[in-house]
C-alpha cells in the first residue's frame, strides 16, 4: 500500500494472520504500488513522488527480506502501474502513458526490453494478469466509465482487440487468475461504491456478483490464493479485508491500514 505519508508498505498473510507492516526503504509514491510474487521474490513497480510520473522497480527477497533498492525504468505514467508474472517469472508491466495511451513493458529477469503501445486510450491505470499464455488487460474507457477487456497472445505477441464489458466503474479495476482452471476474475467499484466481482472462462464473461456488504472509495485489489479469492478494499476510515471463499461464503474483518 501507499501509506498516509506516501511511503510504501507491505504486509504478509501467514496462516490466516497478518504479520505486520514493513516499510520499503528510500521510497515514496504518489499512487498505489503494483506488486507480484514469483520465484521467491516480491516485485514492486511504483509511480515516483519526488520526480512526478517517473517509474521505479525493485524487489524483496522473501527468504532474507532484503530489499534490492530502486531502479528507474525509462518512461512516465499518469496513474498507478500494474504487474503480472508468467510461470518463468518474466514480468509484464502495464501503464497509462502521458498521452493516455496504454503501454506494456517486459522484464526477462535481467533487463526491461522496452515499451509497446496497445491500441486504445484510458483515463486510469490498466489491470493485467496472465492466463494460459495470454496477457489479459482490463481498462476504464477514456471518455466514460465503461469497462473494456483485451488480450495479447504471449507466444506471437499478437494483439487480439478490445471487447466492451457490460457495467461501469468509477475507479481502477483489478484482475486475478485461477491458473488451475484458467479462470479470470475482475473486481470493480461500482458507481454506487459497492464492490462487484465477475469471472471469465472459456472465452466468455459470467454475470456480475455483488459483494453483499461493504463499500469502497477506490478500486478493489484481488488475488487468488488456494481456492479462495481474497479482496482488499479501501474503506471510508480504514482498510477492510474481505475473504471470499470458494463456497461463496464471506468472512469480513476490519484491518487498520498503516498510519
Amino acid at each position: 500500500v501507499r501509506g498516509l505519508s506516501n511511503k510504501i508498505y507491505y504486509n504478509v498473510l501467514e496462516n490466516n494472520a497478518w504479520i505486520g507492516w514493513r516499510e520499503l526503504p528510500r521510497g515514496l509514491t504518489s499512487d498505489a504500488p503494483a506488486a507480484v510474487v514469483c520465484g521467491g521474490k516480491l516485485y514492486f513497480v511504483v509511480r515516483g513522488f519526488s520526480e512526478p510520473n517517473s517509474i521505479w522497480y525493485g524487489y524483496v527477497n522473501l527468504s532474507t527480506m532484503n530489499f534490492s533498492g530502486w531502479i528507474r525504468i525509462p518512461g512516465a505514467t499518469l496513474s498507478a502501474p500494474d504487474l503480472a508474472a508468467d510461470s518463468n517469472c518474466n514480468l509484464y508491466l502495464a501503464v497509462r502513458g502521458m498521452s493516455n495511451k496504454i503501454w506494456i513493458n517486459f522484464y526477462n529477469g535481467n533487463t526491461w526490453i522496452g515499451w509497446r503501445s496497445i491500441p486504445g486510450l484510458t483515463k486510469d491505470g490498466p489491470a493485467i494478469v496472465i492466463v494460459n499464455n495470454s496477457l489479459h488487460i482490463v481498462v476504464r474507457g477514456y471518455s466514460s466509465d465503461s469497462i473494456y477487456h483485451g488480450t495479447m497472445d504471449l507466444t506471437s505477441g499478437t494483439w487480439q482487440g478490445w471487447t466492451k464489458i457490460s457495467g461501469l466503474t468509477s475507479s481502477t479495476p483489478d484482475l486475478a487468475a485461477d491458473q488451475t482452471t484458467d479462470t479470470l476474475y475482475l473486481a470493480v467499484r461500482g458507481v454506487s461504491s459497492r464492490i462487484y466481482i465477475r469471472s471469465w472462462s472459456n472465452g466468455s464473461w459470467n454475470n456480475w456478483e455483488l459483494i453483499p456488504s461493504g463499500a469502497t472509495s477506490d478500486g478493489p485489489a484481488i488475488k487468488v490464493f488456494g481456492r479462495e479469492l481474497h479482496i482488499i478494499v479501501r474503506g471510508a476510515s480504514s482498510t477492510t479485508s474481505i475473504k471470499w471463499l470458494g463456497t461463496r461464503s464471506l468472512v469480513l474483518s476490519n484491518q487498520k491500514a498503516e498510519s
